[in-house]
């Protein structure tokens, strides 16, 4: 798999600059998965307003018909419509983001109980 990231410079973390960063309309028509994150309104001081974050960084109506008819929607949410995401990408047959955030409890605890459990902690992976 071939992880890129398009967005704000300043939102990509400085240990993850190996990560590409992309131009978001070539992310749009090249991914097989789109991965959308909530912008997280109460940790950044945006440098642009929200409609206009949404026209340059957001998956609008436009950029959902450039998306490719087999890729998948994804966002862990919650959502700020309108800011990341349009309405329609939300309602779109392609979106998994209900699914996603449905399963998101689930898979949280599923998790917390395997550490708690005694999981092989020997073979996790540390930054």
């Amino acid at each position: 798999a071939e992880i890129y990231f398009a967005g704000p410079a300043v939102f990509q973390a400085e240990d993850l600059t190996q990560i590409p960063r992309v131009d978001l309309d070539w992310a749009v028509q090249n991914s097989h998965v789109l991965m959308l994150l909530r912008v997280q309104l109460e940790r950044h001081e945006l440098a642009y307003d929200l409609a206009n974050y949404h026209k340059e960084f957001g998956l609008t109506e436009g950029r959902l018909r450039l998306l490719n008819k087999s890729a998948i929607i994804m966002h862990p949410g919650p959502v700020n419509r309108g800011v990341e995401i349009c309405d329609a990408a939300l309602d779109d047959p392609r979106s998994r983001v209900l699914t996603q955030v449905q399963n998101g409890v689930a898979a949280r605890m599923a998790v917390l109980d395997w550490c708690l459990q005694g999981g092989p902690h020997d073979k996790l992976v540390s930054a």
